[in-house]
């Protein structure tokens, strides 16, 4: 955006010797106020340029104040970075836990932010810089509330600070940059420099490590977290159930003369599908009524008899047949209908539990097999691809298996931890690969079901791996911990008590953009 603006005060200036060429053709009388009209053109002109190059300039984005919360000011540079810090945050949580979802919650990364919808009115860009804001007014927030406490952060805190920098450094040589600006201007704004990113971090772990601090501190009684799951658990609670859609014919647009015909088609092939699923449940009154029924319907779709089987939390049921489900008259094996835009739902309810499991608390060291670009074989018809993906993977399971031989040399909790913290692919790396009051769904596929098993021990360690996560995992068994449901409705009263805690701390808090922020 500043760039273009500098090119035009730049464009404007290459008229200036016509109208100097001009003026040489004119009277002699007025040839000396023609020059010194022309000279101060020129001159204004080479003003305007090297300000268009000075506010282009990386020098200005280190200077002056682009957003300010209350009188914490933050430089064009420095928004950058937390522009980016939190949308590469969001980018990992998105890959982490909601990959299935990751094309719909991501923009293209072909294209420029400023250039894609984040909503009707919002770019993405636009969509950052507002979640940036936000952020940066929660974080001042706590760092100033922290401050004024006398709040210090531990040894261990300083020193995860002390290993994200020095881990920047050692990503900034192990992709062959010459120096670590570089790779900081590649991948946080051409601006940013290692003194403000170890500035503005020290600031980030500060916040940060205030808010643990205060969340650590807060505790509730078993009452009220009783209390809180009754008024949750329909959210709570797992729910058992089998489903299959029957699809509506498809229409031809082209058929049709007009769009009243072929709405009219469209509605007689939806009545259609609802009364072929209407029939199909009169016959359903078993578990295998309903497998029977959905393979009859579409025998590739449905070939398994697992296929129909879902378990979700009471949270993660949608609006067209949740509240069905979680109706407390509901009975095992009740069917139900459900019309959507593109046919019928048939649903048989199977279990309502309260979630009262124990959850598992355990480490993991995650190895990653190196990515192979496909692009690279684009032209290849040999199976190269597959081959280099095959290396790719059989490469993991030997740095994995290797890992899990050093950790049988010393088979401790403390040796596994330190091996997770050193080599783990996974986001807790930094915590020692802890997981913390696991639920069955924290760990999918394989490992998830071997830390669920019931014969597990304290102490017990397998190395699998997790067709989910595309990576090998050695997974460390500690115990168990509170149930699950308890878990969650704790979770909750925590969140509900931060976040009326940050409320508290942000409101009154002033917010204001600068004309630097442009260069942000």
């Amino acid at each position: 955006m500043s760039t273009s603006k500098g090119s035009r005060s730049a464009d404007t200036g290459v008229k200036t010797p016509n109208r100097r060429e001009t003026a040489r053709q004119q009277e002699a009388a007025k040839r000396k106020k023609t020059r010194a009209i022309g000279i101060a053109v020129v001159a204004v002109v080479i003003v305007l340029l090297g300000c268009a190059l000075f506010v282009n300039s990386k020098a200005i984005r280190r200077m002056g104040t682009a957003y300010q919360v209350d009188d914490m000011r933050f430089s064009p540079a420095e928004f950058t970075f937390h522009y980016y810090n939190n949308y590469y945050d969001y980018v990992e949580y998105v890959y982490t836990d909601a990959y299935e979802y990751a094309n719909v919650l991501l923009p293209d990364t072909t294209q420029s932010l400023d250039v894609q919808m984040y909503d009707e009115t919002t770019t993405w860009k636009q969509h950052f810089q507002e979640y940036c804001e936000e952020c940066l007014t929660r974080d001042v927030a706590l760092y100033k509330e922290g401050m004024e406490s006398g709040f210090e952060m531990t040894a261990d805190q300083m020193q995860k600070y002390q290993d994200e920098v020095e881990g920047i450094e050692s990503s900034a040589t192990a992709l062959g940059y010459s120096n670590v600006n570089k790779y900081l201007a590649r991948f946080y704004g051409p601006a940013c420099t290692y003194d403000i990113l170890k500035e503005q971090l020290k600031f980030l772990y500060y916040a940060d490590s205030y808010e643990e601090y205060f969340k650590e501190n807060l505790a509730f009684s078993d009452e009220e977290v009783r209390a809180k799951y009754e008024e949750k658990k329909d959210s709570y609670d797992s729910f058992t159930f089998r489903y299959y859609i029957v699809y509506a014919d498809k229409t031809d647009e082209t058929q049709y003369d007009s769009e009243e015909e072929r709405a009219a088609a469209e509605e007689k092939a939806l009545k259609e599908a609802h009364a072929k699923a209407e029939t199909a449940a009169a016959g359903i009154h078993s578990e295998q009524d309903m497998i029977d029924a959905a393979r009859a319907d579409n025998a590739e779709t449905y070939a398994e008899d697992d296929s129909t089987r879902r378990e979700y939390d009471g949270q993660l049921l949608g609006s067209t047949y949740g509240p069905w489900l979680r109706d407390p008259e509901r009975k095992p094996l009740d069917v139900g209908l459900f019309d959507v835009t593109v046919g019928t739902y048939v649903v048989m309810f199977l279990d309502r539990t309260d979630n009262g499991y124990p959850t598992r608390n355990a480490r993991t060291i995650v190895v990653n097999p190196a990515v192979v670009d496909s692009a690279d074989y684009a032209a290849d018809e040999s199976g190269a691809y597959d081959n280099a993906v095959a290396a790719a993977k059989e490469d993991a399971r030997k740095e994995a298996e290797d890992l899990l031989n050093r950790f049988r040399d010393d088979p401790t909790e403390e040796n596994f931890a330190q091996l997770a913290t050193e080599n783990s692919d996974g986001t807790n790396a930094a915590e020692g690969g802890l997981l913390s009051q696991a639920g069955k769904s924290t760990l999918t596929g394989e490992p998830g079901q071997w830390l669920f098993d019931e014969a597990r021990k304290p102490g017990d360690v397998e190395m699998m791996w997790s067709e989910n996560a595309g990576a090998y995992y050695i997974v460390y068994y500690v115990g168990e911990d509170m149930p699950y449901n308890m878990y969650l409705a704790d979770k909750q009263l925590k969140t509900d008590a931060m976040n009326a805690w940050e409320e508290q701390l942000t409101d009154g808090i002033t917010a204001k953009k600068t004309w630097m922020y442009a260069l942000s």
